[in-house]
């Protein structure tokens, strides 16, 4: 007689499972869709696809976070140090003639200017302030000035001397800048000499 194959029955909690591969014991080959006595089943695992995304949003969270970090060490990298300067409108100046002295550091922020070095100078306004920055190449620069409107109490040549310029906690000074004043008879006849030495090119065509 034919031996009889019994079914083992099935939970309706196991029916909702679909196995995915069945392997026969001592085989490598897989069955899938059919259970027999003896061989494992696995389920067939159930994707998720927000699940997957926010995974990987919580792994790259920490890059998120130090990129305006790795996008600022160039710029801190490269700054340079402050550097403090005097800068005049002109150097030969008529007497009465007024002229205008600007203390700029660029890379820097300041603080305050001594005054000292301006005594022998009538101070006609000032100091005003000025603020600029631009980049260039990811470079950034920033330039911080004060300028004053000055006009010489005395004739001849004179020294601007060095200014204490006080930035960012630290003091800087500036470098001496030689002027000349000069009077208005001296100014037109160096002005009528400059113009003797004109020269006049004429072209026949």
């Amino acid at each position: 007689m034919g031996q009889r194959v019994r079914r083992s029955a099935i939970s309706p909690m196991n029916a909702r499972f679909k196995p995915r591969e069945l392997l026969l014991p001592g085989s490598a080959s897989a069955t899938p869709g059919k259970l027999l006595p003896g061989s494992p089943w696995r389920p067939r695992p159930l994707a998720c696809p927000a699940r997957a995304t926010a995974r990987e949003l919580r792994r790259s969270l920490p890059l998120l976070l130090l990129l305006p970090l790795l996008l600022l060490l160039p710029l801190s990298s490269t700054a340079a140090q402050p550097r403090a300067q005097t800068i005049v409108s002109k150097t030969r100046i008529i007497e009465g003639q007024r002229f205008t002295l600007e203390v700029r550091v660029e890379n820097g922020e300041i603080q305050s200017v001594s005054q000292e070095g301006l005594a022998a100078f009538r101070i006609l306004s000032g100091p005003s302030t000025l603020h600029s920055a631009q980049i260039i190449n990811g470079v950034v620069t920033s330039t911080s000035s004060y300028i004053w409107t000055l006009l010489s109490r005395k004739m001849g040549k004179q020294v601007i001397p060095s200014l204490a310029v006080k930035v960012d906690g630290t003091t800087l000074h500036t470098a001496p800048v030689r002027i000349e004043v000069v009077s208005a008879t001296a100014a037109s006849r160096s002005g009528s000499r400059d113009s003797d030495r004109t020269i006049f090119l004429v072209a026949d065509v």
